[in-house]
């Protein structure tokens, strides 16, 4: 499951830095900006590892960054319970 309430923030988060998408794909080491849009537009998962590398970047509080993990945190367990429910279907 994709959160498209973090990807709307991640982007916000990027934009106040006045950072473009190519910008933010070099701090994260990628040659194109690819990733980044599509992650934006909530169409691909932000890779825990690279969640770390964007608090770091966008010098985020510990309060933002729990904000954003609990976030994602009760995405999985919703999609979770959901697969286990959908496996009790027999």
């Amino acid at each position: 499951m994709i959160n498209k309430n973090v990807a709307a923030k991640l982007r916000l988060k990027r934009e106040k830095l006045n950072m473009t998408q190519l910008e933010l794909s070099k701090k994260l080491g990628l040659d194109t900006m690819q990733f980044v849009s599509l992650y934006e537009r909530g169409l691909s998962k932000v890779p825990h590892k690279t969640l770390g590398q964007l608090f770091v970047i966008f010098n985020m509080s510990t309060k933002e960054q729990k904000q954003y993990v609990d976030l994602l945190a009760h995405d999985f367990r919703c999609e979770m319970i959901d697969k286990i429910f959908e496996g009790m279907k027999i």
